[in-house]
């Protein structure tokens, strides 16, 4: 326990400066978003200044509503996630332990296959047994046979599988 505590320090920081640094980000996207918001002339400032001729006059108007659009809504999703970690006390050490201690250690297939099927088998009713063969197993080598991905190792399968028991 302590040595993943260490290491998610080492990885991210302590918990209060990144908690700080999540409140300047929430103070500092509301800002902007307020600001961006009431700009009369807030889409040409996401116009590609390649776009304007030598009087400084746009050359082409495409998207720009979309992308004003766009931007305002990914600025209030920030606002929002920002002020949730800041204001909500457990939120932020659950997500660092969600978010440091799946990506080193899962395969891009085990995310997007195996998490997925061991979803599907338990909704079937089937029980999760960690085997290095079975049913299971086949399925997953069978999927991984369609997206031309070699077989899965199967003591890697069998470590995926007693995780996911837990």
């Amino acid at each position: 326990m302590y040595q993943r505590e260490a290491e998610r320090e080492t990885a991210q920081g302590p918990l209060e400066d990144h908690r700080d640094r999540l409140e300047s980000i929430h103070v500092t996207t509301k800002k902007l978003r307020q600001l961006f918001s009431k700009e009369p002339l807030h889409a040409a400032l996401l116009t590609d200044p390649t776009d304007f001729d030598e009087e400084g006059r746009a050359t082409t108007d495409d998207d720009l509503v979309e992308r004003s659009a766009l931007l305002v809504s990914l600025l209030r999703t920030l606002e929002a996630n920002s002020r949730t970690f800041v204001e909500k006390p457990g939120a932020l050490p659950q997500r660092r332990v969600t978010s440091s201690k799946q990506p080193p250690r899962w395969t891009r297939q085990r995310t997007l296959i195996w998490s997925p099927m061991f979803a599907l088998w338990r909704s079937f009713g089937k029980p999760l047994a960690a085997s290095r063969s079975g049913k299971l197993n086949d399925a997953i080598a069978v999927i991984h046979k369609g997206l031309g991905l070699p077989a899965p190792r199967p003591e890697t399968l069998y470590k995926a599988l007693r995780d996911a028991r837990r």
